[in-house]
């Protein structure tokens, strides 16, 4: 009587499927190595002359005085072609800080209904005075709602401002099901009205180095060459932590925005395996191993 647990007789179960293995001789090894080399080389070069193709404009504003209004010139050395992106830029904030990072309730974003005890994950800004009365309860709760930039910024001529489009500016998944607003919308201490905010939904999804851009704008036309104001509700302090914020303009190609270290990777990448190919290649020639023979293979007798 057969055992209940013995596999079936087939080729699969019983491992008699038919396999390839390879033999690794000098000669494909070395192809293979100078093949993957220049495919990684070609790719980086594709990405650095992308990445040069961007152009980009930048000017700092940490300077100006905080809660008041301020105007900045921003110098265009190079017409940038529709759509351009305006980011806003901060340094030596550590948005991976793991007690950041953890302190928001992602029940509480996506509009459920929710419990004191559910806000538990928030602290320290769960409510204030960490008290459970419902008119003291932070909503949004957590850290990184608590600490949202809040700097407001038009672009302009002189003459006119350019229209700056909030639309796409955040990840639709987020939009979508991350973040809904609440129906009814509970009784607070309101720190985000809209919870379907895209600034908001952006400022949401943290980064994990302490210098980061976040998209704050879209403008669909031209900008061309010269000299534009950039004008500047400041609010947000950040020399408590010696932080910078700069906006930045830039425009993207098919590879995505400017990103000097993805080309220069691929390069170096390409050129070590390429090295490693050259160095194969000159031992096997000056010094070549002598090949076992392979008809004394199992599957060859």
């Amino acid at each position: 009587m057969e055992h209940p647990n013995k596999p079936k007789n087939s080729a699969f179960k019983q491992q008699r499927l038919k396999a390839w293995q390879p033999i690794l001789t000098p000669r494909p090894v070395i192809t293979t190595f100078f093949i993957v080399g220049a495919v990684f080389v070609i790719i980086g070069v594709a990405l650095t002359v992308s990445t040069n193709k961007v152009k980009e404009s930048k000017i700092e504003y940490t300077d100006c005085p905080l809660n008041s209004t301020c105007t900045k010139s921003i110098e265009i050395s190079d017409k940038l072609s529709s759509p351009v992106y305006m980011y806003y830029q901060l340094t030596n904030y550590h948005q991976n800080h793991r007690r950041y990072v953890k302190s928001r309730s992602d029940k509480q974003l996506r509009g459920e209904k929710v419990s004191f005890k559910d806000l538990e994950i928030c602290k320290p800004r769960r409510s204030l005075d960490d008290s459970s009365s419902p008119d003291k309860i932070y909503i949004p709760c957590g850290l990184i709602a608590y600490s949202k930039f809040t700097d407001i910024f038009e672009l302009g001529d002189g003459a006119s401002n350019f229209t700056l489009s909030k639309g796409d500016i955040a990840w639709n998944s987020d939009v979508t099901k991350k973040f809904q607003n609440p129906n009814p919308f509970p009784v607070g201490i309101e720190i985000q009205r809209n919870f379907e905010d895209p600034d908001f939904v952006n400022w949401m999804r943290v980064a994990a180095l302490p210098t980061f851009r976040k998209l704050y704008a879209k403008i669909d036309q031209d900008i061309e060459k010269g000299t534009y104001n950039l004008y500047i509700n400041n609010t947000y302090e950040v020399s408590s932590f010696d932080g910078t914020k700069t906006i930045i303009l830039t425009t993207t190609s098919w590879a995505g925005g400017k990103n000097i270290f993805l080309g220069s990777a691929y390069l170096a990448l390409g050129s070590f395996i390429i090295g490693i190919g050259i160095f194969c290649l000159i031992t096997h020639l000056v010094a070549p191993r002598k090949l076992a023979d392979t008809t004394y293979l199992p599957w060859k007798s």
